[in-house]
């Protein structure tokens, strides 16, 4: 995947906005150079069912004015039009633009600032693109104690041409990254293929409620996928405690015998549930048993807690360990 540059709503040396520097409410500014995305663009993929989910870097600044209100907050929030989930498109015409016009929105972080905060502060995130066609606006909201507020705004647009594609199901490749950071995007959206970070989750229902699976450590550095009601993810892994998880979905998992060439071939809805139900249940039915990224063993068959109840297949590509470990993974789901 690549991203190509659409427009540059404005720019400078060091600091990119997206307006004109207002007079009042904190001062408000994206990070432009080579690591930081600050401005639209277009995202395009190559003409193939496994994509990559890409990733993307953001660093904002935000500081009081000299004669202005401390800093109070910052809010980041993510605009998805149409919906992130894979859309079923008809066999008759039908019009685009009232798809476009439904906005998904998902809240990224909200907090609260205190000490050294309250006078500046540059926030880095990583978050990855949607994996269907469509567009994601991210706005960049800083409010300061007198409860007035500055943006800055990007749009990323997404054109995959799988997504009007006859087919009944969603393909996609992701990185899902360990939790050894507080920033660490360990949870999965299964539907959607988008992976959220802690700051986005804790005691966020309607975000809790897109996850499906997380990245769960095991002992001699081995590691599984977990439903978040595993009870060794909520033991080890603060974030899923009962006081910052308050509701939980249930995915079940079955290994396969499915080879890579198999898992290829398997490209029908049908076959997805056949699989599911001759699999073999794991150890801890909550949880896979340790994953494999060479040999048998690497196609896992899943069926999520929706009603009705999605199927799907996880082929496991790889374990990454640099920067950090990862599991690379590709997903095929029922839309």
């Amino acid at each position: 995947m690549r991203f190509h540059l659409l427009l540059f709503l404005c720019a400078s040396a060091l600091l990119t906005s997206c307006s004109l520097d207002d007079e009042s409410g904190p001062r408000v500014d994206l990070v432009g150079g080579t690591r930081f995305l600050s401005a639209s663009r277009t995202v395009t993929t190559a003409a193939n069912t496994s994509a990559l989910a890409d990733t993307f870097t953001t660093r904002v600044f935000a500081e009081k004015r000299d004669d202005g209100a401390e800093l109070d907050r910052l809010v980041i929030t993510v605009e998805y039009s149409p919906s992130p989930f894979p859309f079923v498109y008809p066999s008759t015409a039908f019009n685009l633009d009232s798809l476009y016009k439904i906005k998904y929105p998902v809240v990224y972080l909200d907090t609260m600032l205190t000490g050294k905060q309250r006078q500046s502060i540059a926030f880095q995130f990583k978050a990855n693109t949607r994996t269907t066609s469509g567009r994601e606006k991210w706005i960049f909201d800083a409010y300061d104690a007198d409860n007035n507020k500055n943006s800055r705004s990007f749009t990323l647009s997404l054109r995959n041409s799988d997504s009007l594609r006859a087919a009944t199901y969603h393909n996609y490749t992701v990185i899902l990254p360990a939790p050894t950071t507080p920033y660490a995007r360990n949870s999965i959206s299964l539907l959607s293929g988008l992976t959220l970070p802690p700051n986005a989750l804790r005691r966020r229902i309607e975000n809790q409620d897109l996850i499906d699976l997380a990245y769960l450590p095991l002992a001699n550095g081995e590691r599984a996928l977990a439903s978040p009601n595993d009870p060794e993810l909520i033991r080890t892994n603060r974030l899923f405690n009962p006081t910052n998880w308050l509701s939980r979905r249930t995915t079940s998992m079955r290994s396969t015998d499915l080879d890579s060439a198999r898992f290829a071939s398997t490209a029908d809805t049908a076959a997805f549930r056949s699989l599911f139900s001759s699999g073999v249940v794991p150890t801890i039915s909550t949880r896979t048993n340790a994953l494999r990224a060479r040999g048998t063993g690497r196609v896992l068959a899943f069926r999520t807690s929706d009603s009705p109840a999605r199927y799907g297949l996880i082929f496991i590509q790889s374990f990454l360990t640099a920067p950090t470990p990862a599991i690379k993974m590709q997903v095929r789901i029922t839309k």
